[in-house]
């Protein structure tokens, strides 16, 4: 069996400990970046459904995550076979009440926390989205992740410190995340693996000092900026997915791929490295990996695979690592 375009399943974590291991001792290193103070992290999502992504960056980071819900609308309705159980207007008041006593407690502290991730509607939460930027005008970093599709700024108290703006016409749906650009937040990490399933603005840079870190011109893509006052921002249209979503249409055979990889291994870089490198910057990430292999790569069972290595030393002086690279084969009928 043919395995073709192994070039998109290649992927480098291959950023292992600084002198902590004997060279070529891979069993004993450990990622660089684990060596590090892990981030104390604030998550601030519209609703506790949405907790799910927290607990994936807490796990993959090792993070100190604080979760920090707006709405609790969950209590509001009930099914008919739940009425036995149903909370009271008071039982539900009181929930409410001590949400937004909790959230105002965290939002009166953002200094005290490395990270802030946001995911909620700008607009519906106009304070919150104020108090978030002041604190990334003070030099505080904020990876807004889009609650949900058509998520724009223009408007809200977040438009002039995002890396992104809509012209208010050019809409597209998007299948895929990737592929990553050579930014350090996201080179080497095989981001075209992962799927999505999303419909919203082609968002454009809103500023000269915006950057890309997935996609080509005219894609709705992954966006970072670092303002002057140091704040860092990235913007993430979409946070991981569900398997089923992929493809470009469910209208054929050929063009539904319902049965592609587990993508988590590249959103956990990926995850991984946002998390560290806004926080710590190159320190964490010293030395960048990226696998290049010809874009009509094909391998066939017990042949040599032959790939190029590229390594980015983003620090001064030598560097001793062990590069840790893992392999993905991956069958497809057309391009990623």
């Amino acid at each position: 069996m043919n395995l073709q375009k192994l070039a998109h399943c290649v992927i480098a974590l291959g950023i292992a400990a600084i002198n902590s291991a004997p060279l070529g001792d891979a069993a004993e290193a450990v990622p660089h970046f684990r060596t590090l103070p892990p981030p104390r992290i604030l998550y601030i999502c519209e609703r506790v459904s949405q907790a799910t992504s927290a607990e994936r960056i807490r796990a993959v980071a090792c993070s100190d995550v604080t979760v920090a819900p707006l709405i609790y609308d969950d209590l509001a309705f009930h099914h008919l076979c739940d009425k036995p159980l149903e909370e009271t207007e008071e039982m539900t008041r009181a929930v409410t009440e001590t949400g937004a006593k909790f959230v105002e407690d965290c939002l009166s502290r953002l200094t005290s926390f490395d990270l802030v991730i946001a995911s909620f509607q700008p607009h519906a939460h106009s304070n919150v989205a104020e108090r978030i930027a002041a604190h990334v005008r003070s030099g505080g970093r904020l990876i807004f992740i889009n609650p949900s599709w058509e998520t724009t700024f223009e408007g809200s108290p977040l438009a002039d410190i995002m890396p992104v703006a809509f012209d208010g016409i050019h809409r597209r749906w998007v299948y895929s995340c990737g592929p990553a650009t050579d930014h350090p937040l996201s080179r080497g990490i095989p981001l075209e693996l992962t799927g999505a399933h999303w419909w919203g603005p082609i968002y454009t840079p809103a500023a000269a000092d915006c950057v890309p870190l997935t996609g080509f011109d005219g894609d709705t893509r992954f966006w970072y900026r670092e303002i002057r006052e140091g704040g860092r921002i990235v913007h993430l249209f979409q946070h991981r997915s569900g398997r089923w979503q992929w493809g470009d249409s469910s209208s054929s055979y050929e063009a539904y791929e319902g049965d592609r990889p587990d993508e988590s291994e590249a959103w956990d870089a990926f995850d991984q490295r946002l998390v560290y490198w806004l926080v710590h910057g190159d320190e964490a990430f010293p030395i960048l990996v990226k696998v290049i292999a010809s874009s009509d790569a094909v391998a066939v069972a017990g042949d040599m695979l032959k790939f190029r290595v590229d390594v980015e030393n983003r620090l001064q002086g030598d560097r001793r690592v062990i590069l840790d690279c893992r392999l993905g084969a991956r069958r497809v009928r057309k391009t990623v």
